[in-house]
């Protein structure tokens, strides 16, 4: 065979191997397609007691902008209802940005985060207390 004729046929195959090459790489198979991972859920536990015409302050770091939520998951008193807020930490004081007045056992107050950072979960007698009263909150944050 002649070097010419073998030069034209490698001329000719390239074009197809190009496009082979192409169409696979613009494969849209969801395997090949890269994919954000889940945001796996942090969750931190919060245990006091809250006294009459009290407060108390948890701060927490939250290192992934997402949803935060916050619930009363035991209260020592049946039916007790206490103020519980979400906010942001500053350093000395909890900026308060969603509140729940009367949360009882079970209730969940939820928010998003939209920077990484220090935030606070805060808690006060809410006028209804007649004793101390011991909790367990779960703050979860994405």
């Amino acid at each position: 065979m002649s070097q010419p004729a073998s030069r034209y046929r490698n001329l000719c195959a390239l074009p197809l191997l190009l496009a082979t090459l192409l169409t696979a790489a613009c494969s849209e198979d969801p395997a090949q397609v890269p994919t954000q991972p889940e945001p796996v859920p942090v969750t931190v536990t919060f245990d006091g007691t809250l006294t009459v015409n009290g407060s108390a302050v948890h701060v927490f770091t939250v290192e992934r902008a997402g949803g935060v939520t916050a619930q009363m998951i035991e209260a020592s008193i049946d039916n007790v209802t206490i103020g519980m807020s979400l906010g942001t930490w500053n350093g000395v004081a909890c900026q308060l940005i969603i509140a729940s007045a009367a949360a009882k056992e079970g209730d969940l107050i939820a928010g998003t985060a939209q920077t990484v950072g220090n935030f606070c979960l805060y808690l006060n007698d809410n006028g209804t207390l007649a004793a101390p009263v011991d909790y367990t909150i779960q703050v979860v944050h994405f």
